[in-house]
């Protein structure tokens, strides 16, 4: 009992990455209207919204698995954050999801 306690926190964690990858959706990043375009503008983010708890997000964005931009802007996923959530829908047996259409 007190081995499963102690992992609950590192389950949560998982548990919340995954949600937070189930819920999301990908979008072109977008050129600021105030600066010449980059070789990244074309570059395809995956984003969530932060309706989860705020501890765990923290601990995510820590780990380099998040990126949280500040304000109310979407969450957006690194590239290690959206592999370890893939990772984690086929570790729970939810298989594989097919990618938004941009």
């Amino acid at each position: 009992m007190e081995n499963e306690i102690v992992h609950m926190p590192e389950q949560i964690q998982e548990l919340t990455l995954l949600l937070m990858y189930l819920t999301s959706w990908q979008e072109r990043r977008t050129i600021g209207l105030r600066r010449k375009p980059h070789k990244t503008d074309d570059m395809l983010l995956r984003r969530c919204w932060k309706g989860y708890d705020f501890s765990v997000l923290e601990r995510l964005e820590a780990q380099g698995l998040i990126c949280g931009e500040g304000g109310k802007k979407p969450i957006v996923f690194t590239d290690e954050g959206e592999r370890l959530a893939i990772e984690l829908m086929k570790k729970y047996g939810l298989g594989d999801r097919k990618e938004d259409e941009v």
